[in-house]
């Protein structure tokens, strides 16, 4: 036994060191591992970042475009006046017109087109709305009773910094979903309701489908990037303000499917509830 112990070392010494040996194995092991952890939420992060100023990038030169082609443009004749006997003129004057803060548009109402000003005062009107908070509140709720992403454990604080998050969290989705995203595609971000005219499948499949195509200025059905994009960029921002265990693609991922889910569903809250507006 004495030819398998290291040099100058008796096998009483050999016991004595064991435990030390052993401990500071797992030491490196762990450090590694934290190391590697370290790394990997630096490259979400650092990819996230890269992600969100190509989003602004592109909002600002798509934005840019039709200004610059504004300017090259020579005036159109004005459009001849229609008729004051004329069924559609009549129908549309007599609607009065909906509150420009209005986030869902009932069909008794007309709306005013959105300009960019417009816009970025919507979103803004949005972004102060107290009923935002609500929200929150069942957000940080929720991840208390079920230890969810943020992870911030069940402590006295983490629903207060859950409840910070989630603000932070609707803040972006709001900004870029209804303010610059809007903006860039020449999108409408507010919601047309059906009503009760319409069957009620159809309004089902309606409410459920507008996260996917939304309506441009022109009032025409078109794919809903801003909505899509918005929060795919919100949810790329997550790894800069969460947690370091939650600094990772899969709660990037999560977070972005269930923006999307939770839109949906109020879309569907904004067809069939009477009397919403948010």
């Amino acid at each position: 036994m004495a030819f398998f112990l290291p040099m100058g070392m008796s096998s009483v010494q050999l016991e004595s060191a064991t435990p030390y040996l052993i401990t500071r194995r797992e030491n490196l092991e762990n450090g590694s591992a934290v190391k590697i952890s370290s790394r990997l939420g630096l490259i979400v992060l650092t990819l996230s970042l890269r992600l969100v100023l190509l989003g602004v990038i592109l909002v600002f030169v798509h934005g840019a475009l039709p200004c610059f082609a504004a300017n090259n443009t020579p005036p159109l004749p004005d459009a001849p006046m229609p008729q004051m006997n004329s069924p559609s003129a009549t129908s549309s004057s007599s609607k009065p017109y909906a509150n420009f803060y209005w986030r869902t548009i009932p069909p008794a109402y007309q709306a005013r087109k959105l300009t960019v000003t417009g816009k970025l005062k919507f979103v803004a009107h949005e972004m102060v709305d107290p009923m935002d908070l609500v929200p929150a509140v069942l957000s940080g709720q929720w991840g208390d009773l079920v230890d969810s992403d943020p992870n911030y454990g069940t402590n006295a604080t983490a629903f207060g910094e859950r409840f910070g998050a989630a603000i932070v969290r609707q803040t972006s989705f709001r900004l870029f979903a209804d303010g610059l995203l809007p903006i860039a595609f020449h999108e409408d971000p507010r919601y047309y309701r059906l009503g009760r005219s319409h069957p009620w499948k159809r309004r089902l499949g309606y409410a459920l489908t507008r996260v996917f195509i939304g309506r441009n200025d022109a009032g025409e059905n078109t794919p809903n990037y801003s909505a899509i994009l918005g929060r795919a960029f919100g949810a790329a921002l997550t790894p800069a303000y969460y947690p370091g265990v939650s600094r990772n693609s899969r709660v990037v991922f999560d977070t972005f499917g269930t923006a999307i889910a939770g839109e949906a569903g109020l879309d569907f809250l904004r067809e069939f509830a009477p009397g919403t507006r948010f």
